[in-house]
């Protein structure tokens, strides 16, 4: 990349994808007020994302240790191969959604499982779901 400077304060930016003429702002920033104008605006009231009918867990401990997996990015799939690489506790997909419906009991390995995959002591999952 090169930069190139006009005598009318006019910088060219040029690269081998191509060419990008700017003007950079004055000791007001009157150009980023310009711009920012011209970009478009969100809706004020942006609503999030609706969780499916399967993402809806009842009360429980299983369904607190699959919400705990959901906000570290991990969706049944990816919890299952999580916890078979840190545990060697292999498991399912749809195991891991039965655990969170309530549909299957956590047991010891099971437990184990999604200690190693959160990070955290069995002790410390064992507490949370009352197994301890």
């Amino acid at each position: 990349m090169r930069y190139y400077d006009s005598p009318d304060g006019t910088v060219l930016l040029r690269s081998s994808s191509g060419t990008l003429t700017y003007r950079p702002a004055n000791s007001q920033g009157t150009a980023q007020r310009n711009f920012a104008r011209l970009l478009p605006r969100m809706p004020e009231s942006v609503s999030p994302r609706k969780k499916h009918s399967f993402e809806q867990y009842p009360p429980g401990f299983g369904s607190l240790l699959v919400r705990i997996l959901a906000f570290r990015n991990l969706g049944w799939s990816s919890a299952a191969k999580v916890i078979y690489l840190m545990s060697g506790v292999y498991v399912s997909a749809a195991t891991i959604g039965a655990v969170g419906r309530g549909v299957k009991d956590l047991d010891p390995e099971l437990l184990n499982g999604f200690a190693a995959a959160l990070g955290v002591p069995v002790a410390v999952v064992a507490s949370l779901t009352g197994m301890l």
